[in-house]
């Protein structure tokens, strides 16, 4: 019965390490999304400051 448990607890160590390497990939592309988005985002506003700054004129 142990024999049976070893392999099984080998994959699943297997599959977790293979999953962790695409965890870290998938998060430093998520990182990077992230930055994207809030730099855009600031321009976004900082844009729309200008418009109502400029109507307000």
């Amino acid at each position: 019965m142990e024999l049976g448990q070893g392999p099984a607890h080998a994959g699943v160590t297997r599959r977790n390490t293979h999953f962790a390497l695409e965890t870290a990939s998938d998060q430093s592309h998520l990182k990077t999304e992230v930055l994207l988005l809030q730099r855009k985002y600031e321009r976004l506003a900082a844009k729309e400051r200008r418009m109502q700054v400029g109507s307000a004129e």
